[in-house]
């Protein structure tokens, strides 16, 4: 399948919606804001990686090449597709926070201080998101949901290729330069002396594994979207109900930290 029929067939437009604006902070707790702000940073990261495959179909790269031939077009590409693995796997990660956030603290201080959000998605790993998922919310098959998406073959993959490449370097992408041969090219009295190897891939697989992979996850997030926000989030109009509601909430959060601090010091 083609990129530009990927984005077509497989549209986020409506994940895009999930963004939170004053009609969200005014209807919604903080939990639920938060989650959304998750939402458009998956989108984002998302947006990214499928605007790398698309650059991968394109036949004439203009200014970015010094030299149009062969060496040079697969090298445009492998840098686009080492990109777009990147970006995928961002998404995995966020897609994890985005959970973790929702299940975790209903509190405006962690909006309020942006230290208490960035510690909050740092702190985001297996076993916390096991912890609040699984030993709070009592979520037990949204956990196994997730973890049976990170075991599919086709993720593990996914996964691995991008390890690979942070933990070992890069590969050697078939066509552009030379792999070298697994061991000298003499042996001394008998024996061999084995030379360092990258793992090499194929440009054009990887990019069809890349499209596969964005298919499942593009299932594996909506679905769990459509399971966790609430319905109504995506609605743009709120009403002074709703102001009044946030007010209040905003001032007895205030209150409270204010006694807070009063008892630290």
């Amino acid at each position: 399948m083609k990129a530009h029929q990927l984005i077509h067939r497989y549209d986020i437009n409506h994940w895009r919606k999930y963004r939170p604006f004053e009609p969200q902070y005014a209807k919604f707790s903080p939990h639920e804001i938060l989650a959304g702000f998750k939402i458009e940073d998956i989108c984002m990261q998302y947006g990214n990686a499928r605007a790398s495959l698309l650059c991968m179909e394109v036949d004439d790269y203009g200014r970015l090449l010094v030299t149009h031939d062969k060496l040079h077009f697969v090298y445009i590409r492998s840098k686009f597709l080492f990109d777009a693995l990147a970006n995928y796997n961002y998404c995995i990660d966020l897609s994890w926070q985005f959970l973790y956030l929702y299940y975790g603290y209903d509190d405006y201080g962690i909006i309020q201080d942006r230290r208490r959000y960035e510690n909050e998605t740092k702190e985001c790993n297996k076993e916390s998101l096991r912890y609040r998922l699984v030993g709070l919310a009592k979520e037990q098959e949204k956990f196994d949901y997730i973890m049976a998406f990170l075991e599919t073959p086709l993720t593990k993959e996914i996964r691995s290729a991008y390890n690979y490449i942070k933990h070992r370097g890069t590969y050697h992408i078939e066509g552009l330069g030379i792999n070298n041969s697994e061991s000298f090219p003499m042996d001394f009295n008998g024996k061999k002396l084995r030379m360092i190897t990258r793992e090499t891939i194929d440009v054009d697989e990887w990019k069809e594994k890349l499209v596969e992979f964005d298919i499942s996850f593009y299932k594996y997030l909506d679905k769990l979207i459509k399971q966790i926000m609430p319905s109504t989030f995506v609605e743009g109009t709120f009403y002074s109900g709703d102001l009044s509601k946030l007010s209040r909430e905003v001032e007895m959060w205030y209150k409270t930290s204010e006694t807070k601090e009063m008892v630290k010091d």
